[in-house]
């Protein structure tokens, strides 16, 4: 073996690892930037922590600042950039778009422009806002404040006297007209816009002089249609619609004037399909008022085949307190596909709804968006004879406070239904809120479904509030109930399974009680906003 060769050899591969090392320590020692390609943009910018700001009709925009950035262009968009709103140039990392639409939904996007155009960045798109309610005098319309030909339009007496209204098309561009108002209309604060199309959506403006004071939306109300029975320029004859009962044809519609009281008494007997219902009139806010005198009530012709009977719009009272009278006491056989009272007030009546005979088949009733109470012995609705029978029930959005009974009945059904209802002092001490047979025959077929509602303290006995029961119904009944509460104050036995009590009482959770104010004021009550009768929910 050659010692020499073998020596050389080594040498000469340090002398290669050496090298090859130095190489690396060179390489390594480079700055990286001469090294990668150079970005072809600068990057995008990024809003500052609450950076977006829209105090008025008019938004601010702060975002960070870019070193490589000599200037910005700023843009905002109300159609997701289908088309700019407005776009502004500027030097620093801040822009202000003024003179901007109120209650609007605007995007905001921004690019950096660099010193060199072809590396400004792509647009950034931050977060959008929308800019707040225009400070308008105007108060917000009601369903009472609308016809079907015209509008109410009010406003709060502040500032600068109110001159003028404009009306427009739903679009704020097509004027309809423009009205001067006078000066009673400024000590009235309000003007009746009239000679409107139905159904038609209008947007008005107010102003003081040139100034805008405040604006919003008008959809006037649908006509009344099918045969119409209209009694509202019949004044001073309260016996009025006793008398043209007998005269209309089935199905018509009857309509009352506003703040106009009607005898209805039992000396005539239904056998039409009638609705008694408020004409549209947006200056007078009462209802058309119906009396039941004393020991009275509408009947039903025997034998007679109804397709419905419907109170709309209209209060319907009773003279003589909790004495003798009811809305309707069936007391001959008879049949009805539907009675219904919708968006009434109804109080003082023995009972409101009563079948005392056999052989009466209603298929549904039901109650919607009323307000009930101070009703006597016979409850809201009693099925008063086990040969008589109403199929379905059904209560929604509707109030229910100081009535001795709710439902009562001998006989089966198909179904009850409870949804978003509020009761208090109700039922009465001792007794049934739902109260059906409970013969093994008599079924509710397809259960007793309570949700979103609310049950209050029970109706006194004799002063004293007493415990009350839950429901009364055969075997095998199925008790549906979901997101319903008890108050504290209301004790009960028979009660439903799943209900939701809550520790505070009656008088803690709604804002007067004893007026029939059931409007929520506990901010801790679970079901403010959910449930019972909605126009009281937080």
């Amino acid at each position: 073996m050659d010692i020499k060769n073998i020596t050389k050899k080594i040498l000469n591969m340090k002398n290669i690892l050496g090298t090859f090392l130095l190489a690396l320590v060179l390489l390594s020692a480079c700055k990286k930037e001469d090294l990668l390609p150079e970005a072809s943009r600068i990057f995008r910018p990024t809003a500052a922590k609450d950076g977006i700001n829209a105090p008025s009709n008019y938004i601010e925009v702060t975002w960070l600042a870019s070193k490589e950035a000599v200037s910005y262009t700023a843009q905002v968009s109300i159609d997701s950039f289908k088309t700019v709103a407005v776009s502004m140039d500027v030097d620093t990392n801040y822009a202000l778009f003024e003179n901007l639409l109120y209650d609007q939904l605007y995007q905001i996007r921004v690019k950096a422009i660099a010193a060199d155009t072809s590396k400004n960045s792509k647009f950034a798109d931050l977060e959008p806002i929308k800019t707040p309610k225009f400070p308008t005098i105007l108060k917000s319309p009601t369903l009472n404040d609308l016809s079907d030909a015209a509008a109410l339009v009010s406003w709060r007496k502040e500032g600068l006297p109110v001159t003028a209204i404009k009306v427009y098309l739903e679009d704020k561009v097509t004027l309809v007209r423009e009205i001067s108002l006078t000066n009673i209309d400024r000590d009235s604060t309000y003007r009746l816009v009239s000679n409107l199309q139905p159904t038609t959506k209008y947007y008005m403006e107010l102003y003081s002089g040139t100034t805008l004071r405040g604006y919003d939306y008008y959809t006037t109300k649908a006509p009344f249609s099918g045969i119409l029975v209209d009694l509202r320029e019949i004044e001073g004859r309260p016996n009025v619609l006793n008398d043209t009962l007998p005269t209309v044809a089935s199905g018509s519609t009857i309509i009352l004037k506003k703040g106009q009281t009607y005898n209805l008494t039992s000396s005539y007997k239904l056998d039409k399909t009638l609705t008694f219902v408020s004409g549209n009139d947006p200056v007078n806010p009462n209802l058309a008022v119906i009396k039941i005198p004393n020991n009275s009530s509408l009947d039903v012709k025997a034998g007679a085949t109804i397709d419905s009977v419907v109170f709309r719009n209209v209060k319907l009272i009773a003279d003589n307190g909790y004495g003798s009278s009811y809305v309707i006491n069936v007391g001959s056989s008879c049949n009805i596909g539907t009675l219904k009272f919708d968006a009434v007030e109804a109080s003082d009546f023995r009972g409101l709804a009563r079948i005392k005979t056999g052989g009466v088949t209603i298929d549904r009733f039901e109650i919607n968006n009323s307000i009930i109470d101070s009703i006597g012995s016979y409850g809201v609705v009693n099925v008063d004879n086990a040969g008589a029978q109403i199929k379905d029930f059904v209560f929604t959005n509707s109030t229910f406070a100081k009535i001795q009974y709710f439902v009562s009945s001998k006989n089966s059904s198909n179904s009850v239904l409870v949804e978003s209802c509020t009761f208090n002092e109700a039922p009465l001490a001792g007794k049934y809120l739902i109260n059906f047979s409970t013969n093994p025959t008599n079924l509710v077929t397809q259960g007793i479904k309570i949700y979103n509602s609310i049950l209050g303290i029970g109706d006194a006995n004799g002063g004293t509030s007493a415990a009350v029961k839950g429901y009364s119904a055969a075997s095998g009944v199925i008790i549906d109930v979901n997101n319903t509460f008890t108050l504290a104050d209301r004790v009960a036995t028979n009660d439903f399974a799943n209900i939701t009590a809550y520790i505070r009482p009656s008088t803690e959770v709604f804002t007067s009680p004893s007026t029939f104010n059931f409007k929520i004021k506990d901010n801790g009550f679970s079901g403010r906003s959910s449930a019972g009768d909605p126009r009281w929910r937080l």
